[in-house]
């Protein structure tokens, strides 16, 4: 299979509301979009979108290097059984270093060509037997107010794992919010907690302490930094599990850590890489780790992307950080793509893939 055109695209989404990302606060979400067609004009299409605050290359940047896409790939052949994702990707991909939001980018659409290419869903071309839905815990922030209002709607629609944004506010006013979204969700549903880093050692074992009679599956960051975690789980016998998250752009997929109480990692592609987050998750699963795979703030045609990622590499059987899209005014596919009963379900062709709204999407150049 050739690539025989490429065209990159830029996108600018209106967010219903602001969104705060650490220090920075987005009112649109912005990126670009690169389509790839082969020979036979089947099309794959990928979503570039770095995140403030967490990639280490900006919009600029990402858009400096997919200038030049088109040069490089245009008439190239796709190597052989890179769907394995083994290597491959960096064998062929490596020497132009490209940052993480472009590779997955190059790496979705290629996958998407090839997946539109064989007339098969992507999550199919990745692993024939890859589950056709996979559970999405809902993510919960804001004030108690808000926070059990939408957990009762979510519980309601079907959600059964949720994920609550702790450390930005007092310690007892976090302490309540958990306590009412446990109420809500009743003691069987899945709570997880992502802190982002927001406490020291000693604040986190007290969070701890007042938060285990809550039935917390994990807390992810917790603490200021990798070194910090690695230090506190060898140190204390914690009462809650721990999840690596930011710690993964410290380290490779060689050195996923087996830490006591390291109970998952969560996994970004769009930080990483398409190839590079399936090693993690592979390389967590080896040992014992829960891999979850997680969006940041995406459109639809990424998030779907992810999604099928996740029904492949971990068969659809834990819930998936990809509660996101309703963040957005606008979106890039047609429908949107939509949670329902707590899930996104897989189409088995390449369809949904191909309903891309190209009236927002502006050609792009340097």
């Amino acid at each position: 299979m050739n690539v025989v055109e490429i065209t990159i695209y830029r996108f600018r989404l209106k967010l219903k509301r602001p969104l705060k990302i650490n220090t920075a606060v987005l009112n649109f979400r912005e990126g670009f979009v690169i389509r790839m067609a082969d020979d036979s004009r089947s099309c794959g299409w990928g979503e570039v979108c770095p995140l403030i605050e967490f990639s280490r290359e900006n919009t600029t940047q990402a858009g400096n290097e997919l200038a030049d896409l088109p040069s490089l790939l245009t008439g190239r052949g796709i190597p052989l059984d890179i769907e394995s994702l083994d290597g491959g990707f960096e064998d062929w991909l490596g020497g132009f270093n490209f940052s993480a939001s472009v590779r997955f980018g190059v790496e979705s659409a290629v996958l998407n060509l090839m997946a539109a290419s064989r007339r098969q869903g992507l999550h199919r071309l990745l692993d024939e037997g890859a589950a056709a839905a996979i559970a999405v815990n809902g993510l919960l922030t804001g004030t108690r107010k808000q926070v059990e209002e939408r957990a009762n709607a979510m519980f309601k629609k079907g959600y059964r794992a949720f994920k609550l944004k702790v450390g930005r506010m007092p310690m007892d006013e976090d302490i309540d919010r958990i306590a009412g979204v446990r109420k809500i969700i009743g003691p069987d549903a899945l709570l997880r907690l992502d802190a982002n880093r927001a406490w020291s050692i000693n604040e986190t074992l007290k969070f701890m302490d007042l938060a285990v009679k809550f039935n917390v599956d994990y807390i992810e960051e917790p603490v200021e930094g990798f070194i910090p975690l690695q230090k506190m789980v060898h140190e204390y016998h914690l009462p809650i599990g721990v999840a690596l998250d930011e710690s993964l752009l410290e380290i490779s997929p060689q050195e996923v850590p087996r830490l006591p109480s390291l109970r998952a990692v969560v996994i970004k592609p769009m930080l990483l890489g398409f190839e590079q987050a399936v090693r993690y998750s592979r390389a967590a699963t080896r040992m014992g780790i829960t891999p979850v795979i997680s969006s940041a703030f995406e459109s639809s045609l990424g998030v779907l992307t992810l999604a099928s990622m996740a029904a492949a590499t971990t068969g659809g059987r834990t819930p998936v950080g990809l509660d996101t899209l309703d963040w957005l005014e606008d979106d890039l596919l047609e429908p949107p793509l939509r949670v329902r009963s707590g899930n996104i379900f897989l189409s088995d062709d390449q369809c949904r893939m191909q309903t891309v709204k190209t009236e927002l999407l502006e050609e792009f150049a340097r």
